[in-house]
């Protein structure tokens, strides 16, 4: 019973106006631009990673346009691998562009996405050894003999930066661990990349780390924004504030919601929009990011919110500017 009291005072909390539901609004995922729901894409992603991690292949890479979702898949696989395999270690390394790009950037950066204190001490053969042991020790803390690191931004190394990290698997082998990953990266700059290291002969580092590209794309049509939009209705996959029972588009919503609306009701009149954009610009709609997708949604719920109440159905005019506000259109060139 207290348990019952407990939610129904987080309810009115966070559903009702007051200084309470302000706060949450401002920290929502929704208005900090952080939603992770899981889309299809990212459940391919996801079930093409865990076949990596069981089979062990190597150089496996997932190739994704602008504001595809990528980073937001690392972040959501991170936490889904560490349920399905809790004794592997999972990295994530930022692949970053440097002005003037040396070795000692290189394990900087490493020691630095891991979060390791000792990310600028010590000369660039100390940063490495420091990276190595890392690693070493996260496997051994979970008696393991893999190591998994998920690259995001790939194409942002060239030759030298992955003869460094195949260096790293190498030493982290005679340790008897080794070293899978997944690269993530722009489509065009990473396929650019591929080449112009098989045009230099460096096979060892495309069957070591680029071997297998596979396409990260975007949702292709109106059933899978569906799928999408039914996880911010669904407090399972989308709860907010976090532990309840209130889904991220009953905080926006609350008494539409409660009414029987839903944001998968809007499908159709969201998807039409992105349809009648592409179709100005004389493209066809294959592939929209969760960048556009979830600014969208973000600009239609804060727009609507004033809107609220038993019996609210979104309008096609209400779409339209939502999604013409969400950038979409500036992709199609």
């Amino acid at each position: 019973m207290a348990q019952a009291a407990a939610l129904r005072e987080v309810r009115q909390a966070a559903l009702e106006p007051g200084e309470a539901r302000d706060r949450l609004y401002v920290d929502h995922p929704v208005t900090r631009n952080e939603v992770a729901v899981a889309t299809p894409p990212l459940k391919e992603a996801y079930d093409i990673i865990e076949s990596v991690v069981v089979h062990r292949d190597p150089g496996t890479c997932l190739l994704g346009d602008f504001r595809s979702g990528k980073t937001t898949t690392i972040n959501r696989t991170v936490c889904a691998l560490n349920e399905t395999f809790p004794n592997l270690p999972v990295g994530k390394a930022l692949a970053k562009d440097h002005d003037k790009f040396t070795q000692g950037t290189f394990f900087s950066d490493l020691l630095g996405d891991a979060g390791h204190s000792g990310e600028q001490r010590g000369t660039v053969q100390e940063k490495r050894i420091r990276c190595l042991n890392m690693w070493i020790c996260h496997a051994r803390e979970l008696d393991s003999d893999r190591y998994l690191l998920l690259v995001d931004e790939g194409q942002n190394w060239g030759e030298r930066q992955w003869t460094w990290l195949r260096d790293l698997a190498n030493d982290l082998h005679e340790k008897n661990v080794r070293l899978i990953t997944v690269t993530f990266g722009q489509t065009w700059e990473l396929r650019k990349l591929r080449q112009l290291l098989l045009a230099r002969g460096r096979t060892d580092l495309i069957g070591r780390f680029l071997l297998t590209p596979r396409a990260f794309r975007g949702l292709r049509d109106p059933e899978e924004l569906r799928q999408t939009l039914q996880a911010y209705d669904d407090p399972a996959q989308s709860a907010y504030p976090i532990a309840t029972d209130i889904s991220y588009s009953e905080f926006f919503m609350p008494q539409a919601f409660k009414g029987g609306w839903r944001l998968a009701h809007e499908t159709d009149r969201m998807w039409n929009e992105f349809k009648a954009i592409a179709i100005s610009k004389t493209k066809i709609v294959d592939s929209i990011g969760m960048n556009w997708i979830n600014g969208a949604v973000r600009n239609f719920l804060f727009a609507q919110m004033p809107l609220d109440g038993p019996g609210f159905v979104g309008k096609p005019d209400m779409w339209h500017l939502a999604v013409r506000l969400s950038g979409y259109e500036d992709t199609l060139f």
